[in-house]
């Protein structure tokens, strides 16, 4: 395929390559439709590794049908077609004589290098210049954060609330906006690490800032507090 064959959805078809930059190696995967990249930095170049960074880009954005990538040895390997295929999507690898074939991917590279050593030279946040490429919008099109999700990304420049609205169809919006409206945040379940951190928050209370009685209410009952707790379990 080549680069002027567009999908006709985000997310569809991505290329991926590994770069090696500031003694550390980087995972970056590219949107064919709207330009959007991802990078991870990667523990090592083993093909689990990658595999594992990978499934979670994945789980954010969805699985493409296509997958590109030149012939690196964690590409080829069995571990990463079996990976292709437990998750169903095609793996086209590029020839090496024709490496542009994956030169979506290979451009990005040379790009995102530019702008992290800019950040550092510079001594800036690199995921602030990730972010404000991801919210520029490309020539005659939208930026590509709004190609992939249909929204425009909150920065750290000000702007109205109106312009961070995701654009879709009215009726779909309407739906989506009732739907969450019956979903309370003080309903929403907390998860057992914000539990545990509650408790370790409220252990921080000394007695003479406990203006409240040792007792806990549900419904009209009242509970008194266990006197002391079991220590082991």
């Amino acid at each position: 395929m080549s680069e002027s064959e567009c999908p006709d959805l985000p997310w569809m078809t991505v290329g991926t390559d590994i770069f090696y930059w500031n003694n550390n190696n980087y995972l970056i995967i590219v949107d064919y439709y709207s330009r959007y990249f991802e990078i991870a930095k990667l523990e090592n170049i083993r093909a689990s590794c990658v595999i594992t960074h990978m499934k979670s880009v994945f789980a954010r954005h969805g699985i493409p049908t296509k997958v590109r990538s030149d012939s690196g040895s964690q590409y080829v390997s069995a571990e990463f077609r079996q990976f292709a295929e437990s998750w169903g999507f095609t793996h086209t690898v590029s020839s090496p004589h024709y490496q542009q074939s994956n030169g979506l991917a290979e451009r990005f590279v040379q790009s995102v290098k530019k702008m992290l050593s800019k950040s550092k030279q510079d001594g800036k946040d690199p995921y602030i210049a990730m972010l404000k490429y991801r919210n520029t919008p490309l020539e005659n099109l939208d930026s590509p954060a709004q190609l992939l999700m249909n929204r425009r990304l909150r920065t750290t420049i000000p702007t109205i609330k109106n312009r961070l609205k995701p654009k879709c169809e009215g009726q779909i919006f309407k739906r989506n906006r009732k739907h969450l409206m019956k979903t309370k945040e003080d309903k929403i379940e907390q998860t057992s690490l914000e539990k545990a951190n509650e408790n370790n928050h409220n252990d921080n209370i000394t007695d003479e800032q406990s203006t409240e009685p040792s007792s806990v209410r549900r419904s009209e009952r009242s509970v008194k507090k266990p006197t002391r707790l079991i220590e082991e379990c």
